[in-house]
């Protein structure tokens, strides 16, 4: 911007208010992605620890008789 212009109260706040909301969608996304690479390795863990599980109770004869 040249140094001679001059923004009425408006245009800055509207260049204000623009500014905030990119910088929240930025942020949002950014939040959104990192959640959501650690849900997917949260249920990987659990999937894993799940196939473990169903393993050893194979090899023990099953998981026991249900009531």
């Amino acid at each position: 911007m040249a140094p001679n212009m001059r923004l009425d109260t408006p245009t800055r706040m509207a260049a204000g208010f623009a500014g905030v909301l990119l910088l929240f969608g930025a942020t949002f996304i950014v939040a959104k992605r990192n959640i959501a690479g650690k849900r997917r390795l949260d249920l990987e863990e659990y999937r894993a620890s799940q196939a473990v599980a169903r393993t050893e109770n194979s090899r023990n004869g099953g998981p026991g008789p249900k009531n």
